[in-house]
């Protein structure tokens, strides 16, 4: 086989070295991963191969990835409750003490307030 049919030149320097446009083309194409079997059959869709043409593939491919992936992680989030949030938990109510709850009836809330409302009509009153 003969290598300059091909254009790959042996024993000059890189600078001189001239690779076909399209067999760069391939060998980039090839040097993809499996991950981008998708991508390659919409490369080699486009003929002739360019490098350029290749290059500019890979990156809108890669851009469009990552702002779908950004795109999925800000629009699909989870809600998610604790268990806590969704227990209802005694409370006084009515003015009254409820016995269930973790508070003695003298530190009751609604007791205190009954009393304060009765002081402030009796004021009320007497003015």
């Amino acid at each position: 086989m003969n290598l300059n049919a091909v254009g790959i030149c042996v024993g000059k320097p890189l600078s001189i070295i001239d690779i076909s446009d399209e067999l760069l083309a391939e060998i980039i194409t090839s040097k993809l991963s499996g991950g981008y079997d998708s991508l390659k059959r919409i490369i080699y869709e486009t003929q002739p191969l360019e490098t350029i043409k290749v290059v500019s593939k890979i990156d809108d491919y890669i851009r469009d990835s990552y702002t779908n992936e950004k795109e999925c992680n800000t629009n699909h989030k989870i809600k998610s409750e604790s268990p806590y949030k969704a227990q209802n938990f005694p409370y006084c109510s009515n003015r009254k003490h409820n016995p269930s709850t973790k508070h003695l009836i003298e530190e009751c809330r609604e007791l205190k307030n009954k009393t304060n409302k009765r002081k402030t009509t009796l004021q009320e009153k007497e003015s």
